[in-house]
């Protein structure tokens, strides 16, 4: 169920959102009592109330923090699967080109896909680091980014630095990804 997955994925939010239930109806309890005039009740209710209230105290920063690390595996993976994409792409491109099956075509080094990855690893940088790279140029980037795992050796390799641009100054990142095959460009932005 849903509920279950919660629990298993964010445990420390869980037991903060049922404190929290614990807690509002222990507060309806009271409050009901109160109001029916049933002050005797309401007065045995108000330590269990003042209790629940206690116990709902949690770390904000651990609930803020929850998950984060599963989040920081999965963008590896996420980046270590796209440069593999990268490889075998490039391979089956070679192929394809050598017997010119389909003619002219782009390749994934090509697209502005490839583009977006660095941004990616821009954010991951972030996560890990606690900064944002300090490169002015893109293959001083490229260079700065690879030295936090997984690196992009592949991509490294192969990406065409036409396809993209890059700004870096003291407000933000700006890269835009160019797609030469359908003359477009995309903008992306990091504010810091």
């Amino acid at each position: 169920s849903i509920e279950d997955e919660i629990k298993s994925l964010f445990p420390q939010s869980y037991s903060g959102i049922m404190k929290s239930v614990i807690y509002s109806k222990s507060y309806y309890s009271f409050v009901r009592d109160q109001a029916m005039g049933d002050s005797e009740s309401a007065d045995y209710k108000w330590s269990k109330l003042n209790e629940d209230g206690i116990n709902l105290s949690f770390d904000i920063n651990t609930l803020l923090n929850e998950g984060s690390d599963k989040d920081m595996l999965l963008n590896k993976k996420i980046i270590s699967i796209l440069d593999e994409n990268v490889s075998l792409t490039n391979s089956l491109y070679k192929s394809l080109l050598s017997k010119n099956i389909f003619g002219k075509i782009g390749g994934f080094i090509d697209n502005p896909v490839a583009c977006t990855t660095y941004i990616s690893k821009v954010g991951f940088y972030n996560d890990l680091t606690k900064k944002y790279p300090s490169a002015k140029t893109i293959d001083d980037l490229i260079s700065e980014l690879s030295e936090i795992a997984p690196t992009t050796e592949n991509l490294d390799l192969l990406f065409k630095r036409s396809t993209m641009s890059y700004i870096n100054n003291k407000d933000m990142i700006k890269f835009i990804c160019i797609d030469h095959i359908n003359k477009k460009e995309y903008k992306f932005v990091i504010s810091k």
